[in-house]
């Protein structure tokens, strides 16, 4: 009987399999950037749509009380109850009270940070900031629980979840610091953090505040007697926007564009702007919402308070130094 000679098997020699090893990183090398800008590209189309509602929203409730939403609450009451706060800020026009306590501010911002805890946005419940109805109707996801006290006198809100819809959460949010709309000394925040603005502000979207600074006129630092935007200011900035042009005025934006905007002053003045990563990874890019509903994500010259088809001023800016390039626009 003739044997049959059978093939024998061969091992992949440590060559070959270095190459094959070298060919899969090479691949994953290849691959893993493209996977990730298309992650974070859905997280951008998440983060306009959000910004998309709560402008829209915007423009709705100035339907209503033919009146912007205030950017710097002073004179907020609730049922003629002014309450009792040291900070106000960008975020009361609507969101939720954050659930985090003096520690973890400690923990995040320093120690230099404790009035935070005394700010506008743990004062109010979500039910009575004037937005949140127009973009959560009912705002059925508030627990009024969250607002009471224990045996010892901490609040209830540090054990019970804030609830906060994820309109008001942007999915890239990684910095939870604010800048001083009358140019603080603090460092930009780090583009890659482990805190939300929305844990500890209670939303990812400010309002856009420094116009108001800006329209209260060169040497008027205290921005804050504006007070809420109601009657005759008002009715004023919505006629000039009419003139200037809704598309124009950012109303809303991601924090992280809020706070490099700070430096920003009239183009031809000469100051400190700040150049900062958004939230999505990019430098300079920042994702906005404007005065008639719609949100973009591009890049922003933050070196000046307005640029091609953007503006956080209502109207033409004042007259006088600093600001002759704008006069006759």
């Amino acid at each position: 009987m003739k044997q049959r000679n059978h093939p024998s098997k061969r091992a992949f020699t440590l060559i070959e399999l270095l190459v094959v090893v070298a060919i899969i990183a090479l691949l994953i090398s290849i691959l893993l950037p493209s996977l990730k800008r298309a992650r974070e590209q859905a997280r951008i189309s998440k983060c306009l749509a959000n910004l998309r509602s709560i402008t829209q929203a915007g423009s709705a409730y100035v339907l209503d009380h033919e009146s912007l939403v205030f950017t710097f609450p002073q004179n907020y009451k609730v049922d003629g109850d002014r309450r009792s706060w040291r900070l106000f800020t960008e975020f009361i026009w609507g969101g939720g009270v954050p659930d985090v306590g003096r520690n973890d501010w400690d923990e995040s911002q320093g120690p230099d940070n404790p009035v935070r805890l005394n700010a506008d946005v743990y004062i109010f419940t979500p039910d009575e900031r004037p937005m949140n109805d127009y973009i959560t109707p009912g705002v059925a996801w508030a627990n009024r629980d969250r607002h009471k006290r224990d045996g010892t006198g901490n609040q209830l809100r540090h054990d019970i979840p804030t609830g906060l819809p994820d309109v008001f959460k942007c999915p890239s949010d990684t910095t939870a610091g604010v800048p001083n709309v009358q140019r603080s000394a603090e460092p930009p925040p780090e583009p890659e953090s482990i805190f939300q603005t929305w844990r500890f502000w209670g939303t990812s979207y400010p309002i856009n505040w420094y116009w108001a600074y800006y329209y209260a006129g060169p040497g008027n630092e205290n921005a804050a007697t504006l007070g809420v935007l109601t009657g005759r200011l008002g009715q004023r900035l919505l006629a000039e926007k009419t003139q200037r042009g809704s598309a124009e005025f950012i109303l809303f934006y991601e924090n992280q564009f809020n706070f490099a905007l700070e430096g920003a002053r009239a183009r031809g003045y000469e100051d400190d702007p700040r150049s900062l990563p958004g939230w999505h990874g990019q430098q300079d890019f920042h994702s906005a919402g404007f005065f008639d509903g719609h949100a973009v994500y591009r890049r922003f010259n933050t070196t000046a308070i307005d640029g091609p088809g953007w503006t956080t001023w209502p109207s033409r800016p004042w007259t006088g130094t600093g600001w002759e390039t704008y006069e006759d626009n």
